[in-house]
């Protein structure tokens, strides 16, 4: 066999390989849309449930990113046929309001009850990094002219496989501080490291995730003045006296996009009994929560041209003190979560150029909680189609070669054998 026909043979192996992971991916996600209680009466339910679901899931999969446009694309004639062809889908496509209607009515708890279960074969449940971000959707407004005070989500992103958790509707009347009792509740830790920003550094949150069998890392901003004062002073004390050497880590030249190079210097000091800091902490509403605090110092220079062709270097400097429950943490592992929590702001982009969640405008009932949950569902399918296909490829690639794929959906909304059930509740 020539080496051409051999490349050609692994090529296909592979191919085959991840069309069966990817299928089987989505048939458990199926299999799971199947566990909602339909709220719908009986007299009202002409197409299933999880048909509703899936069909939509696939309209956000394809690029359409409300029901109204995935409603007019999958009843196009042609698109109707592979629909029929590829799902085995001979059923009425359903419409908008029927889509919307169901987005409103059904409880997001169950669907997302469905997204946990379902990726919890591609998470870790050990040793865990969670981000916990808000997110708002400024086109679901209840008012156009309350354009300062647009609904909020709080969403959980697991930040090694890059896949959505967990999320919660912020109350009109909070802010993501509120949502994040009820929210850490709910969150399976196991030891897990949380970061939230600046917003999350309360005490009673900080005990949920203790509570929890978590450990916190939480910036200490301008929301705590007297601590952060504390914590500065308890750095000062260390770097003045040589027999106390804080943990200490540098970065050195991460380059960024456009010009951007970033500097990270990061020292940790453990909160010991007979310091000045820790006889304050005792003091304060995070008694015996706090074992060590941490420094991030971020110098980041900017190179731009000015219009005489010539260049100029723009640096800036910004310091910020972390307080963490975990007394073994290095200053490199506090440099990698920090490092690490923004992908969760990178995730959001995500949703608003890919999906547009921005600019959706569902808001009756549940909608637009269902919504940016199916979104997420979609979100999480690209994310381990870019995981077979390899970190390389692109959400838009992983899109368009979804597409090619389609065809390994054609046993999708077949009836499952008794041996194939039994395959998948075991794995």
């Amino acid at each position: 066999m020539s080496r051409r026909s051999d490349k050609r043979v692994v090529r296909e192996f592979k191919t085959i390989t991840s069309d069966q992971e990817l299928c089987q991916a989505l048939r458990r996600l199926y299999h799971r849309l199947q566990d909602i209680e339909d709220p719908r009466s009986s007299v009202n339910r002409e197409y299933e449930l999880p048909d509703i679901f899936m069909l939509l899931i696939l309209g956000l999969l394809i690029g359409k990113n409300d029901p109204t446009n995935i409603h007019h694309f999958l009843c196009k004639p042609s698109i109707k046929v592979q629909i029929e062809k590829i799902l085995g889908y001979s059923g009425k496509i359903p419409s908008k309001q029927v889509f919307l209607h169901q987005l409103h009515i059904t409880d997001p708890r169950a669907i997302m009850t469905v997204m946990d279960e379902w990726i919890r074969q591609y998470v870790s449940r050990e040793g865990r990094h969670i981000a916990l971000d808000g997110k708002a959707v400024r086109a679901a407004l209840a008012k156009v002219q309350d354009k300062h005070n647009p609904p909020y989500i709080l969403n959980a992103l697991e930040v090694g496989t890059g896949l959505f958790v967990l999320q919660e509707k912020v109350g009109d009347k909070t802010n993501e501080a509120g949502a994040l009792p009820g929210f850490a509740s709910m969150l399976e830790l196991n030891g897990a490291d949380v970061t939230i920003d600046a917003a999350g550094t309360h005490a009673n949150i900080a005990s949920l995730i203790l509570s929890s069998d978590g450990h916190f890392c939480l910036p200490v901003k301008d929301n705590q003045k007297h601590m952060k004062l504390a914590i500065e002073c308890a750095f000062n004390a260390a770097e003045a006296e040589s027999a106390i050497s804080p943990d200490y880590y540098e970065e050195m030249a991460e380059q960024l996009s456009h010009g951007r190079a970033e500097d990270k210097f990061c020292w940790v000091l453990p909160v010991t009994e007979k310091s000045e800091l820790h006889d304050f902490l005792q003091r304060s509403d995070f008694k015996d929560m706090i074992h060590a605090v941490g420094k991030l110092i971020r110098v980041r220079e900017i190179v731009k041209l000015k219009e005489d062709g010539t260049t100029v270097v723009e640096r800036s400097e910004q310091t910020i003190y972390y307080i963490m429950s975990r007394a073994d943490i290095t200053a490199q592992r506090l440099c990698e979560l920090v490092r690490a929590h923004w992908s969760v702001e990178s995730a959001h982009y995500i949703l608003d150029t890919e999906f547009d969640e921005d600019r959706s405008t569902i808001r009756k009932g549940y909608g637009m909680e269902n919504m940016s949950l199916l979104r997420k569902i979609a979100f999480n399918v690209l994310r381990i189609l870019r995981r077979i296909l390899g970190n390389r490829c692109t959400f838009e690639s992983a899109r368009d070669e979804l597409l090619t794929r389609m065809s390994i959906l054609k046993k999708l909304f077949r009836p499952f054998s008794r041996r194939e059930m039994k395959i998948m509740l075991i794995t």
